[in-house]
């Protein structure tokens, strides 16, 4: 009866638990798998969507779970909440990864007007697993996606002719025509916008189950002004150091339709080809920013006759975690850390690259590298980053339980010291001395 009585205890102690769950679930109103009318498989997709909303007031915490496939950005009275949200597919090969983003720092008493922007990469690569349609669930206890949202596609995102990013990547080569923007559509009357299409509920496939994002947003540098050189026809923005960042130029055609080449001093990375942009401009001044995140040390416009160059900036974004500070009174060993550190940061992401141009994608053999590097290197927010990676290797393991890299690419075949790699003294041990996260290891040990 003594031993009955904590089992008791314990099972009421998990209802009440499970009840606690339950009544701040359904303070949500259940979100669906929503999408343009009749959507279809494409790469380098782009769809607006709109959702007005009125409160009487704003709660104190509005936490809204937000996944996608692929990429999406996230306005709310117009001010930016999210730049680039989502996690590449998957935390395995069936389930689909969502962000969780409190939104009540930018709601207000009365009418609240939401604006998503989606891109879809409509293609697998060696970082990403597609599926097969563009797609956004939302839900929040103010708003969920449903059919009451509007949508449109945007006609002003195209994919550029020419050179094409190598097959290892699931990205597209981004080109704006600003003829065909819609300025101020985040707030805007929504005309041209159509219902939205419900295309699936929770739990269905091919999204399957919803995973908490296991990393942080990423960190906004905010935007820059990079320094000007003229050679020829093009127009190079001095970056200082190779970051990820998305390009932000200023420029003035006085009859417009003319096209501007975005790309940077890394368009070959590693030999073949990684992504670049072009905009198409519009008469007068104008400012554009191509969202598709671009890596490099020198931003290069290629520049048509009459077309003047203004202004280029830059955003630099990254993996947010902050790097340990490193000083000597010898300056070698200091530009030594200063050049190491940024190595490593620039090949971090949705994962540790093998290269940050090329590929993008998780191989073993640069990740045991890199992840040894960065517990000494970062914060312990950068840990979150380890685990992540690791995960991702164990739930990719093939039918026959091998493990290969890289995760979740469209390449399996095995490659003994990638994956010897991770799980020799520089993998997993590596992260467990460096964590003290038993809880990581013993759960490897049973998959």
């Amino acid at each position: 009866m003594k031993k009955l009585i904590p089992s008791l205890i314990l099972c009421l102690a998990a209802v009440l638990s499970a009840a606690s769950c339950n009544s701040s679930r359904s303070e949500m109103q259940p979100g669906s798998w929503i999408s343009v009318p009749g959507a279809q498989d494409g790469e380098n997709q782009w769809i607006a969507f709109r959702k007005d909303i009125s409160l009487e007031k704003v709660p104190a915490e509005v936490v809204a779970r937000i996944a996608v496939d692929s990429k999406y950005w996230l306005w709310i009275n117009d001010e930016m909440v999210v730049f680039e949200g989502g996690v590449k597919r998957g935390p395995n090969p069936d389930d689909t990864y969502c962000d969780e983003v409190d939104l009540a720092p930018y709601l207000q008493p009365g009418e609240n007007k939401l604006a998503l922007l989606l891109y879809y990469f409509g293609k697998d690569g060696f970082s990403h697993h597609s599926t097969g349609i563009p797609s956004l669930f939302f839900e929040s206890e103010v708003a969920s996606s449903d059919s009451t949202w509007m949508c449109r596609r945007m006609d002003a995102y195209q994919t550029c002719d020419g050179l094409q990013p190598n097959w290892r990547l699931p990205e597209s080569n981004i080109k704006f025509v600003a003829a065909n923007d819609i300025p101020g559509w985040q707030t805007a009357p929504a005309d041209g916008f159509v219902a939205a299409e419900i295309i699936g509920k929770e739990g269905d496939g091919p999204w399957n189950k919803l995973v908490p994002r296991d990393i942080p947003q990423w960190k906004d540098f905010g935007v820059k002004e990079a320094e000007m050189q003229v050679r020829g026809d093009t127009v190079i923005g001095i970056l200082p150091y190779n970051m990820q960042l998305t390009p932000v130029i200023t420029v003035n055609d006085p009859v417009g339709g003319n096209t501007v080449m975005i790309q940077t001093d890394h368009i070959m990375g590693g030999g073949e080809a990684t992504v670049r942009a072009e905009y198409v401009t519009k008469a007068g001044d104008q400012t554009y920013e191509s969202y598709g995140w671009m890596s490099g040390q020198q931003i290069h416009l290629i520049v048509p006759e009459g077309v003047e160059v203004k202004k280029i900036c830059y955003r630099e974004t990254g993996y947010a975690s902050e790097p340990v500070e490193f000083n000597s009174d010898n300056d070698f060993w200091n530009r030594f850390w200063k050049k190491g550190l940024n190595t490593l940061y620039v090949n971090m992401r949705d994962t540790y690259f093998d290269c940050p141009d090329r590929e993008r994608a998780l191989w073993w053999g640069d990740a045991s590298i890199l992840t040894g590097e960065s517990f000494y290197m970062f914060d312990r927010d950068i840990d979150d980053l380890t685990v992540k990676c690791i995960n991702q290797l164990c739930a990719f393991q093939r039918a026959d339980s091998v493990l290969y890299s890289p995760e979740p690419g469209i390449w399996t075949t095995e490659l003994p010291s990638q994956s010897l790699a991770a799980v020799g003294k520089y993998g997993f041990w590596n992260c467990y001395f460096n964590t003290g996260r038993r809880e990581i290891v013993k759960r490897l040990t049973l998959q």
